[in-house]
């Protein structure tokens, strides 16, 4: 392992610039941190530009040498520097830098028969997203599409709150009528969260074959583009509750799938 003991050295300047989105845009680079989402990224035979190790902070159990043979070169830092790179309060003492960019829709290709697929539209908190994204894994949807996004894919905290599990899914960003065209082609039939009369609860759906289900945000919801193209959904609510968080409610429709489907 490579020693560095300054907070001021460049490499170390250079990462923690990767903390910024804009950065990580135009370095197409980011950071992974924590043995679960870097054991993640691994399995899914990423490979690490850099990994950074804290032995002050390591626990003993991480398998260190077969993360270091992920990465193509390994620093070992101070506790005083390994804080400076981190976005967490009790890190662990593992950090990595990967490159890369989110997908775009054209990579997909053509899905599976029968796909599940899930829309995130405008969603703009991380945790929210990362929560979402640990669901649908865990849940066996196909893919997952975030149009029109207001938050980076590889923000730290997405990443953490998905448990890595972003780097397990198929997941591709698009705008919107890149993915109408995509359903289209593929003869999906599409559901979005609509709070109207006539929108259906998940089980009241056939929800067997190709669908995508289209969410919103908290605040707005899916936008009045969807309205022509797709039929309504709602989860029904008794008590004085206004809304449902995106989170929970996008658990509450992949479950009921998965009931219909069987998985």
């Amino acid at each position: 392992m490579i020693p560095i003991s300054s907070r001021q050295n460049p490499q170390v300047k250079a990462l923690v610039a990767l903390k910024e989105a804009s950065e990580r845009r135009r370095q197409s680079a980011f950071i992974v941190e924590g043995l679960r989402e870097l054991q993640v990224a691994a399995a899914n035979a990423l490979v690490f530009k850099s990994l950074w190790v804290c032995p002050e902070l390591l626990k003993k159990e991480a398998p260190l040498e077969a993360l270091k043979q992920r990465a193509e070169q390994t620093f070992q830092v101070p506790a005083s520097v390994f804080e400076k790179l981190s976005c967490r309060q009790n890190p662990d003492g593992l950090l990595a830098e990967l490159l890369g960019s989110p997908r775009p829709l054209s990579s997909l290709g053509n899905l599976t028969p029968n796909p599940l697929v899930l829309v995130l539209e405008g969603l703009e908190k991380p945790g929210n997203i990362g929560a979402i994204i640990r669901s649908a894994e865990a849940l066996g949807v196909t893919a997952l599409l975030i149009s029109d996004p207001l938050c980076d894919l590889y923000n730290p905290h997405l990443i953490r709150n998905s448990q890595g599990l972003v780097f397990a899914l198929n997941i591709a960003v698009c705008t919107q009528h890149e993915a109408l065209a995509f359903f289209k082609k593929q003869h999906i039939t599409l559901l979005s969260t609509q709070a109207t009369p006539t929108a259906k609860a998940p089980w009241d759906h056939n929800l067997r074959g190709p669908t995508a289900i289209i969410l919103g945000n908290e605040h707005s919801g899916v936008t009045p583009f969807w309205q022509p193209h797709a039929l309504g959904l709602r989860i029904p609510q008794v008590g004085q509750a206004d809304s449902l968080n995106v989170a929970v409610a996008a658990s509450i429709i992949i479950a009921e799938a998965c009931r219909q489907r069987e998985f």
